[in-house]
C-alpha cells in the first residue's frame, strides 16, 4: 500500500539503510520481490559500506541472493567502509549454496586487504567452503600476519583489525603478543580492531 501510494524506496535512515538493505538483511523473500517490481538502486551501501546482495550473502538468505542477483545487483561491489564482496562474505559465515550460487564470477578478486574468498574462508576456518574456493581459485596467495602492524594501502587497516572481523582469536593473540598497536585506526571511518570485533559479534576477541 505504501508502495503504492508513492513511499520512497531508495530513502536511507541516518545509518543509510534503505528498505531494500533492511528486507535482505532479514531474508523476507516476498518482500524484495515485491520492492523489484519498483524502480531501486540496488547497489546503494549503507554507513558499513554493505549492500543489499552483501547483507544478504552474509545471513545466508540463498533466494534473496538469487532475486537480487536476477534482478541486477552488482556482484563484485564493494564499498568505502567494507572490505568485503557478497561472496567473501559468503566465505567467511560458510554459506555453501550463496558462494556456489555467486561463483559464476570471479573467486580471485581481492579485498583492499589483498585476500580473496579462498583467503577469507582459510582465516575463519570454514573447510567445506574453502575446499569448494580451492577448486576454483588461482590465486592462493597466503597471508602473511608476522607484518604486525602492516596497514592496507586502500584504507589503514591492519591484520589485527582482519583478526578482529573474522574472529580469529589465535591470530589476534599472536599480534598482540608480538606488540602490535590494538588502538590503531583505518584512515576510513576511524574504525579499531576492537570495533570490528564488536560490530561482526566476536565476544571473544
Amino acid at each position: 500500500m505504501l508502495m503504492m501510494r508513492g513511499a520512497a524506496v531508495d530513502k536511507k535512515n541516518l545509518y543509510g539503510w534503505t528498505p531494500v538493505m533492511q528486507a535482505a538483511r532479514h531474508g523476507h523473500n516476498n518482500i524484495i520481490a515485491l520492492i523489484l517490481q519498483h524502480q531501486v538502486d540496488m547497489n546503494a551501501t549503507n554507513a558499513y559500506g554493505m549492500t543489499a546482495l552483501t547483507l544478504a550473502a552474509k545471513g545466508g538468505h540463498l533466494q534473496v541472493v538469487r532475486l537480487l542477483v536476477e534482478g541486477g545487483a552488482d556482484i563484485n561491489t564493494q564499498g568505502n567502509a567494507c572490505e568485503y564482496t557478497p561472496l567473501m562474505v559468503a566465505a567467511q559465515n560458510g554459506h555453501d549454496a550463496v558462494l556456489r550460487l555467486l561463483l559464476d564470477r570471479d573467486p580471485n578478486l581481492c579485498n583492499v586487504l589483498q585476500h580473496t574468498a579462498l583467503a577469507v574462508a582459510a582465516m575463519r576456518g570454514k573447510r567445506e567452503v574453502r575446499g569448494f574456493l580451492e577448486r576454483k581459485t588461482t590465486n592462493k596467495t597466503i597471508v602473511d600476519v608476522s607484518q604486525r602492524d602492516t596497514c592496507s594501502p586502500q584504507d589503514g587497516a591492519t591484520p589485527l583489525m582482519f583478526a578482529a572481523m573474522t574472529g580469529r582469536l589465535d591470530i589476534a593473540q599472536l599480534l598482540v603478543e608480538r606488540g602490535c598497536n590494538i588502538n590503531k585506526q583505518d584512515n576510513i571511518s576511524g574504525w579499531t580492531a576492537l570495533m570490528q570485533a564488536t560490530y561482526h559479534g566476536w565476544d571473544v576477541i
